[in-house]
Formats: structure tokens, sequence, C-alpha cells
């Protein structure tokens, strides 16, 4: 059962770069670490959090159109690394 492919439209075509810098110091935080250590039983590397502070800050000097083409891009690989590896859709493909 192959994942099919999303439209373009099923993709945000903006992204807050103070919502990633956000996200990123926090995964850097004692409470980030400490909550990711809660739940999971180990440390997490919060280097894709800045890739995206860093990613988004690159933008910066694109035209708009050309920003909504780098951001849906940019989500579509990451779904896309998501669905390569082991997640929640494996324990739902099989009930």
């Amino acid at each position: 059962n192959e994942p099919t492919p999303h439209s373009h439209a099923s993709y945000p075509t903006t992204m807050s770069c103070r919502a990633a810098f956000d996200s990123a110091f926090y995964c850097t935080s004692f409470a980030g670490k400490f909550n990711h250590i809660y739940r999971y039983g180990e440390t997490r590397s919060c280097s894709e959090h800045w890739s995206d502070w860093r990613f988004c800050m690159s933008l910066k000097g694109m035209s708009a159109a050309g920003r909504r083409e780098h951001v849906v891009d940019r989500y579509r690989e990451k779904e896309e690394r998501v669905r390569r590896g082991a997640n929640s859709e494996d324990v739902w493909g099989v009930r």
C-alpha cells in the first residue's frame, strides 16, 4: 500500500519565521528537553527545528510567488521523509 502523493493545495503556502524560531528555541530549552525525555525516554535533536528557521529566514529576499513555491516544496519533502520511516500510519494500516 503505497501512500498517494498529495496535491499542491494540501500543503501550507506560508511559513512563520517567529513560530519556527519559537519551536526551535523551545526544543533546546530545559522544558522542551524534559518533555521529550518524559514522553519518549530519550533526548531529541533540534536540528530539524533550526533548519526550518534558517530556511524561513532565507525566503526573505524572494518574491511572493517564489516563497510560496519553496514553502510548498519544503512541506512536501518533510512529509515524504516522515512517510518513508516508521510512523503511526503503519499501525492504522494494520487495523
